[in-house]
């Protein structure tokens, strides 16, 4: 687990509120009031930290490993708990997975970030995740959301195993006063 390790408390420092309660620049805002949104949203932060840092160093973990990494940066609590028996069924089936874990249904994080945490992980080298969130049903869109933002931290876009440029010319366009921008102005924006 060193291997993915050694950069990722440079991105957890940066999850931490500023000690004057202000606000970062690029700040996750959370707009639900849910007492598992917080532990939902840090654990998907920190897995698509994980996952963009081994695409940096080029080595793919386990789910295994993937996972217990997440686990170690999360306090107690619903959430954490579902990831950890996210553990347990790699290799299952969706539909077995399910079974385990839940699908999202319950529109809560303790059960959409496990499921999709699994997901993300058990085929965290190309796009399998989110079919695999298709399949299952539950809240589609968010699972596919949360797995398929992990999956391309790894693999990237317009890779071999990364987000297709079928997917890539498929996607809504984003806002005109959006792309008007250039990028080195977005950079500069915190965009």
């Amino acid at each position: 687990m060193a291997e993915i390790e050694d950069d990722v408390q440079v991105g957890l420092d940066e999850l931490a509120l500023p000690e004057d309660g202000g606000r970062r620049r690029g700040e996750i805002v959370v707009v639900e009031r849910h007492s598992a949104v917080p532990f939902g949203a840090v654990a998907v932060a920190v897995a698509a930290g994980q996952a963009a840092h081994t695409r940096c160093t080029q080595k793919v973990p386990t789910a295994t490993v993937l996972l217990t990494a997440v686990l170690d940066r999360l306090e107690r609590g619903e959430t954490t708990r579902g990831i950890c028996r996210a553990r347990s069924p790699l290799g299952a089936t969706v539909a077995e997975t399910v079974h385990e874990l839940g699908k999202g249904s319950r529109v809560q994080a303790r059960d959409t970030v496990p499921f999709a945490s699994w997901a993300a992980a058990t085929h965290l080298a190309d796009y399998p995740a989110v079919t695999a969130c298709i399949e299952a049903d539950g809240d589609i869109d968010t699972t596919c959301a949360i797995a398929g933002g992990i999956v391309a931290a790894h693999t990237g876009t317009a890779t071999l195993t990364g987000v297709t440029r079928a997917w890539l010319d498929a996607r809504e366009p984003l806002p005109s006063w959006l792309t008007s921008i250039s990028p080195s102005r977005r950079r500069l924006r915190g965009m």
